[in-house]
């Protein structure tokens, strides 16, 4: 079953049911697809929710990739994301790339990683488990943090103002998401 309200950019967002977690949603493509457009150059998977005209924005997920050979190399969370189906390539936003098993983030204002923001170790992290990811825009500041930690605090590009929540995964393989919350960032980060 698709997940409700989310709109698939690449990959293939599915839900599924674990007795830990209850239901969650994964990605399910483990390899680049034949393609029709180049969207799916990027190696990785995307899918969108909410409006074009969000701006100031609180995200916050839950994210695991399971301990298997099929397990994509990370995660990552979006906002602000400016352009989807097969321009989704080019988009503009905000994006966090997190790798649990190296412990590592990097901050992206391109989905393309061209528009570097910060990096830097994630501190501790289940490698093969549930990590909480969040990610606040307010104005033109972005901050982010994993299981709590703050991670980075930066000036955001002055053309990112307003967009879709994203999250995916960093290459082809299984990733799950679970417990997404969406508010304005002053009311719960």
């Amino acid at each position: 079953m698709e997940p409700y309200n989310f709109a698939q950019q690449t990959g293939v967002f599915e839900v599924h049911s674990d007795g830990n977690h209850g239901n969650m949603m994964r990605q399910m493509v483990l390899q680049i697809p034949i393609y029709w457009c180049s969207a799916e150059k990027l190696n990785l998977a995307i899918t969108m929710i909410g409006s074009e005209t969000w701006s100031d924005i609180a995200i916050i997920v839950d994210a695991r990739l399971p301990s298997n050979t099929s397990a994509a190399e990370g995660y990552f969370l979006a906002a602000r994301v400016n352009q989807g189906g097969c321009w989704v390539y080019q988009s503009r936003g905000v994006f966090i790339f997190v790798d649990p098993v190296r412990e590592m983030f990097a901050v992206y204002g391109s989905i393309d990683k061209t528009v570097f923001l910060a990096e830097g170790s994630t501190g501790t992290m289940t490698s093969h488990g549930w990590n909480t990811l969040s990610l606040s825009l307010k104005s033109t500041w972005a901050n982010g943090s994993v299981n709590g930690r703050m991670l980075f605090n930066v000036t955001v590009p002055e053309e990112t103002s307003n967009g879709f929540v994203g999250l995916g995964t960093t290459s082809w393989g299984y990733a799950d998401f679970d417990n997404i919350y969406i508010d304005n960032p002053g009311s719960h980060l």
